[in-house]
């Protein structure tokens, strides 16, 4: 993909974008919009930046669109979401990534989690998704607990209008 910075997509780049991704004309139309106003949180900007930093192209933006797109395979959003889950980086996620995890989950809803109540549901996710028990839930762990969960198709797609 290449890199647009104009205001206005083109018939053409629209085309291109709609054959490259899992996203219809239509979303990737609205998607350039969004592009245009909303700011992203940190974690998202650097997992999708394609020069690392905290900065998307409108290519990059396209990608995370479609990554979370409902056409996207569970397959596809469960590798994205586990690198963004992955705040270390180290291909595992552990008591601090979780920990991490439930800080972020914490701030977006009204109650504030103590350190104790926050320790006590590392550890439980750790007991039910831990099969290894490494002390750590590693991707195919994380794919797993991903299967017996229906809701994390419906939290990890969007659709666009």
């Amino acid at each position: 993909m290449g890199n647009n910075t104009s205001t206005s997509l083109t018939s053409e780049e629209v085309e291109e974008y709609a054959e490259l991704t899992y996203l219809k004309k239509r979303e990737i139309i609205s998607a350039h919009k969004i592009a245009q106003c909303n700011p992203f949180g940190t974690r998202m900007l650097m997992l999708f930046s394609s020069e690392h930093d905290e900065r998307l192209s409108f290519e990059d933006f396209l990608d995370m669109l479609s990554v979370f797109s409902r056409a996207a395979p569970i397959t596809l959003k469960t590798s994205y979401a586990f690198r963004l889950y992955d705040f270390d980086g180290d291909s595992e996620l552990g008591k601090e990534d979780l920990k991490r995890v439930l800080n972020y989950l914490a701030v977006q809803g009204d109650s504030v989690l103590s350190e104790e109540e926050r320790e006590t549901i590392v550890d439980k996710i750790l007991e039910e998704s831990d099969i290894a028990r490494s002390g750590t839930i590693n991707f195919q762990e994380f794919q797993h607990v991903v299967a017996r969960c229906p809701e994390f198709t419906q939290s990890f797609s969007f659709e666009l209008v």
